[in-house]
């Protein structure tokens, strides 16, 4: 019995010495407390490089903004270029095969809609394995089995249409 005296006792002190303790809040410090941007450690986000046009540095622009601050390091920066200056391309041909579009009954111009179509599909290729190496797709971010359990979670949510 006189243990359970002696426990309750020190339970009651233990309780008296944290409410004489002052609450204080922990707050993380920064290593060296530099910022830029509002991003903490220096990180800044590339600027386009000086030999693109003014639509390819609004491409890069809207690329890099998307991503992560640190995604794009300086050994990227010659691929993300190529692709900026291929997704320009490919506009630059979709649009010309609109222009075309109405008159496809004249040969001449059906064989340069195809010779137009068989570039941007070039393009595309291009654009869509640039894309991977630099990791911006979907697919190349995710784990086979991660993106399977994604579908199928969001799969399984939906409602059939049958029932």
């Amino acid at each position: 019995m006189s243990r359970v005296i002696q426990t309750r006792e020190w339970q009651e002190v233990i309780s008296a010495r944290k409410s004489e303790r002052p609450i204080t809040k922990r707050v993380r410090k920064p290593s060296d407390g530099v910022t830029t941007n509002g991003i903490a450690g220096g990180v800044e986000r590339p600027e386009p490089l000086a030999e693109l046009t003014a639509k390819q540095a609004h491409e890069w622009r809207v690329i890099v903004n998307r991503m992560p601050p640190n995604w794009f390091t300086a050994e990227t920066w010659p691929i993300l270029a190529n692709l900026c200056r291929h997704i320009v391309n490919s506009n630059d041909i979709s649009k010309a095969m609109q222009e075309l579009s109405d008159d496809l009954l004249d040969d001449d111009v059906r064989a340069q809609y195809n010779q137009l179509a068989n570039m941007l599909q070039r393009e595309s290729r291009t654009i869509a394995t640039l894309s991977g190496r630099l990791r911006l797709t979907p697919q190349s971010r995710f784990e086979s089995y991660h993106a399977a359990a994604e579908v199928k979670h969001h799969a399984s949510v939906r409602r059939r249409p049958w029932s």
